[in-house]
């Protein structure tokens, strides 16, 4: 019914970009469930930076400012450096971004029932700032450290946390001494109209053959599933591993 449809709004990171062909992980998950939530009648709204690639279809698309990409002089720099560091920001040159984004939902036609985030710890507090009645959700993607002293004066923002992984939950619940009862699980999953086994998937072959697909980064764990090819090789399992994807985006992923 139309009480039950909900205006959900994603927040793209800032240095991440909705695109198919530029984008990353996160604006590829965002994607795939606004797809599903639009076809369940709700509204998805996705406010993120965009380049000249073409962007994801799913959700109204509200293009925001991150300057992440932007070159700028010595003393202009220095500024930024030290409002950096004064705020304890995550991101590069987060005020530009948060400035964006907050003025962007303000000028949304109808306020969000839900705005999701991902790995930032910053944003809620002004989000609610903003729409003091919605609720936020943080998708924890990884690991996601911060530079914030505490998490004091975020953590009453934030309605529920959604980690990838039992993993992520636990190492969240350690590292930032959160409560377990803002957690959530809900693991990644895959979109079955590409992903899917072959035909003869099930007949006998003379070899499995493994692929790890993703960002090559240590983060995303290519080598447990070499770690585990390997363990099954000593055992004479005739097994084989392809891994394929791009090194970290920032050029320092080695």
């Amino acid at each position: 019914s139309p009480a039950q449809q909900l205006h959900i709004c994603f927040l793209n990171p800032p240095l991440e970009f909705y695109s198919p062909i530029s984008g990353g992980a996160v604006a590829t998950v965002y994607a795939e469930m606004g797809k599903i939530l639009q076809e369940r009648g709700n509204q998805v709204t996705v406010l993120t930076i965009v380049d000249d690639n073409p962007t994801h279809t799913a959700g109204r698309i509200v293009p925001i400012h991150s300057a992440g990409f932007e070159k700028f002089g010595f003393l202009k720099r220095k500024w930024i450096n030290l409002r950096h560091r004064l705020h304890h920001w995550d991101w590069p040159r987060y005020e530009y971004y948060l400035k964006s984004f907050t003025k962007a939902l303000r000028e949304l036609p109808t306020p969000p029932d839900v705005v999701v985030i991902s790995n930032d710890w910053v944003a809620p507090r002004f989000i609610r700032k903003v729409y003091p009645k919605t609720k936020v959700i943080g998708w924890l993607q990884n690991e996601v450290r911060t530079q914030q002293k505490s998490l004091a004066r975020q953590v009453p923002h934030i309605h529920a946390l959604i980690p990838v992984s039992d993993y992520i939950r636990q190492w969240t619940i350690n590292h930032h001494g959160l409560d377990p009862k803002l957690f959530h699980t809900i693991t990644n999953g895959v979109n079955l109209e590409v992903f899917h086994p072959a035909p003869n998937f099930l007949d006998d072959a003379d070899e499995l053959r493994v692929l790890f697909l993703g960002r090559i980064d240590p983060n995303k764990g290519p080598d447990i599933a070499a770690d585990a090819v390997a363990a099954l090789q000593r055992e004479g399992i005739r097994i084989k591993l392809t891994i394929a994807g791009g090194l970290w985006w920032y050029g320092h992923g080695n």
